[in-house]
């Protein structure tokens, strides 16, 4: 549960706009009629569940990033067997 809390945690406003018009247009589709709002309800929901923005064309698709996040880095060697 403490994962959760801090994965919510860490969204920013503009994360938690995508998620409630995908919540609004998918009620939109739910009480009302026209696949549009669907397409955009999964739209706006992915955006906000993936941290994805428009702009993958010019190869930025995730948004910003929290300066307070750590960048974990891997070592990577070389496997020698014993004989």
């Amino acid at each position: 549960m403490k994962q959760l809390k801090d994965y919510f945690r860490m969204w920013d406003f503009a994360r938690w706009f995508k998620l409630t018009l995908a919540v609004a247009l998918g009620l939109a589709y739910v009480f009302g009629s026209g696949s549009i709002y669907l397409f955009g309800s999964l739209f706006f929901g992915v955006q906000a569940i993936l941290n994805m923005g428009c702009g993958c064309a010019t190869g930025n698709c995730t948004t910003t990033v929290k300066k307070d996040e750590k960048q974990i880095s891997y070592d990577i060697e070389e496997y020698k067997p014993t004989k």
